[in-house]
């Protein structure tokens, strides 16, 4: 199904998984330099769960992506701006005194998670548009 911008449904797809595969090695990459400068080490966050958030959630932002397309034309600017807003939302779940199982949030946790979000959210915002025409 051909979108309003020229944008397919398999497009916005491929632009979505190259975003995840950027951000999971952009953020693997950023939790080893963590861990070996600063020994901050939170046992939920694995290789495999940053893989698999990044990879996820830049699929569904492609599928967003394609659905803002194929009603807007200025579908490129509102995906960034909500990848904008929703990556630094996301940050307030890592300021927490707990996690959500209700344990301890591990100190440094911040430093570890926050600019994940970040990254994740920045990458998206730019590689998802440029990629989906």
């Amino acid at each position: 199904m051909e979108a309003k911008n020229n944008v397919t449904i398999l497009s916005a797809l491929k632009a979505g998984a190259i975003s995840g595969v950027a951000s999971l090695v952009l953020n693997n990459i950023w939790n080893v330099i963590i861990i070996k400068t600063t020994g901050v080490v939170a046992p939920i966050i694995t290789p495999v769960s940053i893989s698999m958030s990044c990879f996820l959630t830049a699929i569904i932002g492609g599928l967003v992506f394609w659905g803002l397309a194929k009603f807007l034309d200025k579908a490129s600017l509102i995906f960034v701006v909500l990848a904008a807003i929703l990556g630094v939302l996301s940050c307030y779940g890592n300021i927490q005194p707990t996690l959500p199982d209700g344990s301890v949030t591990p100190d440094g946790f911040a430093l570890l998670t926050i600019p994940m979000h970040l990254i994740a959210a920045a990458v998206a915002a730019y590689v998802i548009p440029k990629y989906s025409k």
